[in-house]
């Protein structure tokens, strides 16, 4: 009995694994995506960085109407950007926390 709950346990984590690279990320293009999605959802987001924002920490990119959150970024501001990020909840507005970024 115990093989058979290791057997499916094992086959459990392998499932997982797969959804975890083979599930697509969501694609954003305006503020209405944004509006459908949920916390912590992986999103992929891409446009001319129309304003910025600098803080001691991070700095706060405005694309598409999106906000997009990146700690440890250089400037961006009006250049063509390729984002990776999950959906995040601030003060009861969604934004998008950078992961990866991609200029070009």
């Amino acid at each position: 009995m115990r093989r058979i709950s290791f057997i499916f346990a094992i086959l459990g984590i392998f499932l997982l694994i797969v959804f975890l690279f083979f599930i697509p990320n969501k694609e954003l293009k305006n503020v209405k995506d944004l509006n459908k999605t949920i916390n912590n959802e992986k999103v992929i987001l891409s446009g001319v960085v129309q304003n910025e924002k600098t803080s001691n920490k991070f700095r706060l990119f405005n694309i598409n109407k999106i906000n997009v959150i990146c700690s440890g970024c250089k400037s961006y501001s009006g250049k063509f950007v390729k984002i990776k990020g999950v959906i995040d909840d601030y003060e009861g507005k969604k934004e998008v926390r950078v992961l990866e970024i991609q200029e070009g």
